[in-house]
């Protein structure tokens, strides 16, 4: 339950440079566009701040205002374009506003943030990645020290939101006060993604989304190298070669062309046209999790990816790699199964999943476990409430 009581609402400005909308595959925007969905207009009026043309009108938020374009993947210099511009319409326009939600940990975002500071508005960082800002960076890295420049700016937000533990002890590591931490996890509407309620559903999902009707191994998000869906085919072929008679389905966009075609180029290898699916974009990606028996996630980097989150509450029994965030979602062997790197991560991987398509008892108390962390914990109408709170509280005490 949202405990304050303002007598006007809030007045926030969502920055979100990559837009805030549900037509595509995770990343900040996706999630707060599906998380203000709840927001008590009462509460809260949210104003979005973006820079992508033609961004679609998102209903959950009041109002819209395009601030430049800045499309994906832009040069630094576009950047930097970008954050002086932005920084000039909110000296015009920040009285207009009582608090500013930073939803992503990038230097672009954060600037604004702190230009919301200068002009006396309180501002909140939503941090999702622990890993963010240790990327390699091109020449302008050897002339502008991105890291020190990102932590003097989180110093100084009136709270900052963690998504997970990793993130919270790297702000206290970077000299953030932790009485300015706000745990708060990632969310998943558990009235829209829920489970099959029979191996018969499951199979007629599974017919409307084109797949045979076999043990089906999921893996939802965009088709990169950080995600490591080329290890998924190798373990299907591993799987199959042991007796096994599954497939798997890999929905999201390629967002990475040379990655795509390696991939088609090793399921032709193993000869594995007819047991993998490749699926693009996906609308109603809840029917992919209840078609689905056993939910992989081999990243490299994450925190706490949409698609974790979807299919625990989906009832799928998850196998996820050791990223920053997968203790923060999953009990290893009590709600899902992390597999950690190193010599033998294959092996295991292997032997985990081989163990689950045996055994659908198992597999049916993990997933029922995993449903009721994700029901209790981190259900969308809980964690709007959450921040709606801290929002509300930034702007009075701000």
């Amino acid at each position: 339950m949202v405990t304050s009581k303002n007598p006007s609402p809030t007045r926030s400005l969502i920055i979100a440079p990559g837009g805030a909308t549900e037509e595509r595959y995770g990343g900040a925007g996706t999630s707060m566009a599906r998380l203000f969905r709840y927001c008590p207009k009462s509460e809260v009026e949210t104003t979005l701040l973006h820079a992508v043309e033609h961004h679609p009108f998102v209903t959950q938020f009041n109002h819209q205002i395009q601030c430049g374009n800045l499309p994906s993947g832009s040069s630094a210099l576009s950047r930097m374009r970008f954050v002086r511009k932005g920084r000039k319409w909110i000296t015009r326009y920040a009285s207009n506003y009582d608090v500013g939600l930073v939803v992503t940990s990038l230097l672009t975002s954060l600037e604004l943030g702190l230009s919301l500071s200068q002009a006396g508005i309180p501002f909140i960082a939503r941090i999702e990645n622990a890993m963010a800002g240790r990327a390699k960076r091109g020449w302008y890295g050897k002339l502008y020290d991105v890291d020190a420049r990102r932590a003097e700016i989180l110093r100084r937000a009136n709270a900052i939101i963690a998504m997970s533990g990793e993130v919270a002890n790297e702000l206290v590591a970077i000299g953030v006060d932790p009485a300015r931490i706000a745990r708060i996890p990632q969310h998943c509407d558990t009235r829209q993604f829920i489970p099959a309620m029979s191996i018969d559903e499951r199979s007629r999902y599974r017919d409307a989304m084109g797949w045979p009707d076999r043990t089906t191994l999921l893996c939802v998000g965009e088709v990169v190298p950080r995600k490591r869906q080329l290890l998924l085919i190798e373990l299907l072929a591993q799987l199959i070669r042991r007796g096994h008679d599954i497939q798997l389905a890999l929905v999201g966009p390629i967002n990475n062309r040379e990655y795509g075609d390696t991939i088609r180029a090793r399921i032709q290898e193993f000869g594995l046209e007819d047991r993998v699916c490749m699926m693009g974009f996906t609308r109603g990606i809840q029917f992919a999790y209840r078609a689905a028996d056993i939910f992989t996630l081999p990243s490299l980097n994450e925190n706490m990816p949409n698609s974790l989150i979807e299919a625990m509450s989906s009832g799928l029994s998850p196998v996820i790699s050791a990223f920053a965030g997968a203790g923060d979602c999953v009990q290893d062997g009590v709600s899902g199964h992390i597999i950690q790197g190193g010599a033998a991560e294959f092996t295991s991987w292997a032997e985990t999943v081989s163990n689950l398509v045996e055994d659908g008892k198992r597999r049916s108390d993990l997933a029922s476990m995993a449903r009721r962390v994700v029901e209790k914990t981190m259900d969308s109408r809980l964690i709007v409430s959450q921040y709606v709170d801290l929002m509300n509280q930034a702007s009075t005490e701000g």
